[in-house]
């Protein structure tokens, strides 16, 4: 299966598509008029029976739908002694492209601390044949300044981190100055997009709620309208890519 790091090659936004795991899921196919190069699975699991179940799931949706899927694995999914056998069975199933992310829960109770603790093990293991990706919050701009935002990119690619996906964000302006500054110092990283595509209130509320981000007024207004000019904007801009986030329910 491909390796999601070769999708970016050439200035067009590659399309990808986040998925939440539901029986339905293999009928739906993909989203109407866009069509997608890869999907991520989200990572709900409880215990070590339901992470194998997703991975079985995982390996199963990538053999139906004949496209990579890129797995959201949190850093205390894993430990320093299962790391090698965690990764085994990743390959095993053919999965081969992980996100690893912090994750706001931490599974195991030695498991590691942070996605780039992880990612630097994988790198120390020598484990090799995974395309790894991370996260990157652009709306830190404002907060920590371009440069902090910067280094932690520079920090998960130095890791290992070949594809960098925003978390979800409505500020262009954020977004284009870390590419712009991730160009310049000749990172070979590819910085996704993560957006949502024309949320509701309910959905907006709750990322100013759960996520404790910040929903401009235009977005509540119409959200159909700001999500066209974001992607056009994106596509101008030439984003290496623009994944559509799995939305909460109504």
């Amino acid at each position: 299966m491909t390796l999601i790091h070769n999708f970016y090659k050439d200035y067009q936004p590659i399309v990808s598509q986040e998925r939440i795991k539901s029986e339905a899921l293999f009928q739906q196919g993909e989203p109407a008029g866009r069509r997608v190069s890869y999907q991520s699975l989200v990572n709900h699991s409880q215990d070590q029976e339901g992470f194998k179940t997703l991975v079985e799931y995982a390996d199963e949706m990538q053999k139906q739908s004949q496209q990579p899927v890129l797995f959201h694995l949190r850093a205390g999914d894993v430990t320093p002694t299962n790391l090698v056998q965690t990764m085994t069975m990743f390959r095993e199933h053919g999965l081969e492209n992980l996100l690893i992310i912090s994750g706001d829960q931490m599974r195991l109770a030695d498991g590691y601390s942070s996605a780039i603790s992880l990612l630097e093990a994988v790198q120390v293991a020598e484990i090799t044949g995974f395309d790894l990706a991370a996260t990157l919050d652009v709306n830190q701009v404002k907060t920590q300044g371009l440069k902090a935002v910067v280094q932690q990119a520079l920090a998960k690619e130095g890791a290992g981190a070949k594809v960098l996906i925003t978390q979800v964000f409505f500020h262009i302006e954020d977004f284009l100055l870390v590419q712009d500054a991730l160009r310049e110092a000749q990172s070979k990283v590819s910085l996704v997009a993560g957006i949502m595509e024309n949320p509701n209130p309910k959905q907006l509320a709750w990322v100013k709620n759960v996520l404790h981000g910040e929903v401009p007024e235009e977005w509540l207004q119409d959200p159909v309208q700001e999500t066209n000019r974001l992607v056009a904007a994106l596509t101008a801009h030439q984003a290496a890519g623009i994944h559509y986030f799995a939305q909460p329910k109504n």
